[in-house]
């Protein structure tokens, strides 16, 4: 079955790219900067009111959470939505996949109340990045981002579309992006919903996109327009 509009948030197939820890341009050094701190007050609000305010924290991700990486990517219930059940991790391929530099990218811990619950990473579009997105190079600053909520007991909560939200704020605010894409399995419909919730919209079909658990699965590009 589907997760639920909070549960997994994949946006993108690969989940290779990683970010670099000496980011390449002046508004990448600065973002990281922010990310250290950045804390906000979101408000959540769910169909079951399950809460009223709490806190969100993004901060940079360092090698320290490979352990945390370690012990979310090897629960099947996470691997079911993000890189898949078939997929082995150990600390040496975790170290190698996730500390490998992304070029304009940057890798984030997904906090709420302090408590680390998540893994996501943000990176620009350039060159090849938009053809495998299938989305027109017209000069606008375009964003990617993969994310995953790594604690089972969080999920439904309206943490997951409440970042989606927060993240596009920080993109747009402090790295001038325009455009942020999400490219969904088309059969995750509640997934799809969150995103909708977060102001995402299907902008197009990305048939055999991805590579998951064994078989090429057709995913939904979505688009958010700051």
């Amino acid at each position: 079955a589907d997760a639920s509009p909070e549960d997994i948030f994949r946006l993108h197939s690969s989940g290779k790219r990683n970010v670099s820890c000496q980011p390449k341009s002046k508004a990448l050094c600065i973002s990281r900067i922010l990310l250290q701190s950045l804390q906000i007050n979101m408000e959540l609000i769910t169909a079951q009111r399950c809460f009223s305010r709490k806190i969100i924290t993004i901060r940079d991700f360092t090698e320290t959470d490979l352990p945390l990486m370690f012990k979310w990517l090897t629960d099947q219930r996470v691997l079911e939505y993000y890189e898949g059940r078939d997929v082995r991790f150990t600390m040496d391929t975790l170290s190698a996949h996730f500390l490998e530099e992304i070029p304009d990218g940057f890798r984030m811990i997904i906090e709420y109340k302090k408590s680390p619950i998540g893994y996501a990473q943000a990176y620009q579009l350039s060159g090849e990045l938009f053809d495998e997105y299938d989305y027109p190079d017209d000069g606008h600053i375009v964003f990617a981002m993969d994310q995953f909520i790594g604690e089972p007991k969080y999920w439904s909560k309206g943490i997951g579309s409440s970042f989606l939200k927060m993240m596009a704020s920080h993109l747009k605010e402090n790295m001038a992006a325009e455009r942020v894409l999400l490219d969904p399995h088309q059969d995750n419909k509640r997934a799809i919903r969150a995103y909708e919730k977060a102001g995402f919209k299907i902008i197009k079909s990305l048939p055999k996109h991805e590579m998951f658990e064994g078989e090429k699965v057709d995913c939904w590009l979505m688009e958010l327009a700051l």
